[in-house]
């Protein structure tokens, strides 16, 4: 009995490994990223650069923009971490 349990767990794990991605903070430092909010329907899409960034909302039942683009000036602290401030100009 305790042999078809422990196979499965071990094919199981298996899996899962052989599935899994090797994510690093790198990956994330520039590129176009969306994020989805089904609770308020809104979709952020979010464009970031070497030492920018840009972001927008929309409206995901009518698809249209919900706030203006908004631009921030992109600080990185370490491979990892950065800081965001509005830029107002």
């Amino acid at each position: 009995m305790k042999f078809p349990i422990i196979t499965t767990l071990l094919l199981l794990l298996s899996t899962i490994n052989i599935y899994s991605q090797k994510l690093n903070c790198q990956d994330f430092r520039t590129g176009k990223f969306e994020l989805i909010d089904e609770l308020n329907q809104q979709k952020y899409i979010y464009e970031r650069f070497k030492n920018f960034q840009t972001e927008e909302t929309f409206d995901m039942k009518t698809g249209k923009v919900f706030e203006e683009k908004g631009y921030y000036i992109l600080t990185w602290i370490n491979d990892c971490e950065y800081n965001l401030k509005l830029d107002t100009t």
